[in-house]
């Protein structure tokens, strides 16, 4: 995050409080009991939870567009995607990447 000035981490919370807004908006995520779960997020690291690899890619597509309306830039080199399955089920070969033409994510082995 650039720096806005001292109060930047609260700065930071009131910004980032659209975007999860947002995200619970697009009704994509997780379902435990009665709610829908699409992320988490604890200062400036945020994750993005889907049932499904197309679901996941039109978060990754909220965030950026979101990081693009408000100058934020999304590193690609500190992002990863990991994908949690049953033993038998072979990991997804869907290609994530940032927004609809941005940079690919990479794929955590083995999880």
């Amino acid at each position: 995050m650039p720096t806005l000035d001292v109060t930047s981490p609260t700065a930071f919370s009131i910004v980032i409080n659209d975007l999860i807004k947002e995200l619970k908006n697009s009704e994509i995520g997780v379902k435990v009991g009665d709610l829908v779960i699409c992320t988490l997020a604890y200062a400036d690291d945020i994750v993005l939870i889907a049932d499904n690899p197309h679901d996941l890619q039109k978060l990754l597509n909220i965030l950026y567009s979101w990081c693009n309306k408000w100058r934020f830039i999304v590193n690609p080199a500190k992002s990863n995607i990991v994908h949690f399955r049953n033993a038998p089920k072979q990991q997804t070969d869907f290609r994530f990447q940032l927004g609809e033409n941005g940079p690919l994510l990479r794929m955590s082995q083995g999880v």
